[in-house]
């Protein structure tokens, strides 16, 4: 079956499907039917392409606010995602919206420093009665402070929306993290995206780029 594919970058990126164009007919705004008596007809003929279409919805009420959000429903749309000021010891405040877990489990290990998370909720559709799996990828890849090891400021994912403790991060290179699989059409799914600060990460301002791609089946 065609996949059709719906990107947000982190930022958000959508994809949308274009229909081929056949060749040029003769086209006008009028048409008559002439005829001698007291009947005529006209026939139509309708003609249509149905094309399977995804759409992918990020929702941050709940979390630190969008900012910067540019493009907005169309195929270039992008947002920042500010968390304000962070520490390893989580004694920073961060923005509005924002949790910090310094007792935390980083992919399979526990972390020593804090991390730093905002709740999100995405909203899935696929036309045609398809499903819909979304992964997350960091792309470019980080630059400093930020990474994708323990020494670095780590873009992570959380798979609730309340109480993170567990957290898996966010790769730079594939496979791309998968945050649901073959999900109904109109489906949401609470999560949380979070960054983790280790004690000897050195201090400064940095960002990090991530990527949620929709894959319509």
């Amino acid at each position: 079956m065609r996949k059709h594919v719906t990107q947000l970058v982190g930022l958000l990126v959508l994809a949308i499907a274009v229909a081929a164009v056949g060749p040029l007919q003769a086209q006008a705004n009028t048409v008559k039917g002439d005829a001698n008596g007291t009947t005529v007809a006209v026939n139509g003929t309708m003609t249509a392409t149905v094309v399977t279409s995804v759409e992918l919805k990020l929702d941050s009420t709940t979390g630190i606010a969008f900012t910067s959000i540019a493009g907005d429903g169309t195929s270039s749309a992008t947002f920042t995602l500010p968390f304000g000021s962070v520490d390893a010891r989580g004694i920073a405040t961060p923005a509005a919206g924002a949790s910090v877990n310094t007792a935390a489990t980083v992919d399979g290990s526990a972390f020593t420093g804090a991390v730093y998370w905002s709740p999100y909720s995405m909203n899935i559709r696929v036309s045609g009665g398809g499903t819909g799996t979304v992964t997350v990828l960091q792309t470019p890849a980080p630059t400093l402070p930020f990474g994708t090891t323990a020494t670095k400021v780590r873009v992570v994912d959380c798979s609730t929306n309340t109480g993170c403790t567990t957290f898996t991060t966010v790769p730079s290179t594939a496979p791309e993290l998968t945050l649901v699989s073959g999900v109904a059409d109109n489906t949401t799914n609470s999560r949380s995206v979070g960054i983790s600060v280790p004690p000897a990460v050195a201090t400064g301002t940095g960002s990090a780029t991530v990527r949620w791609t929709l894959t319509g089946m």
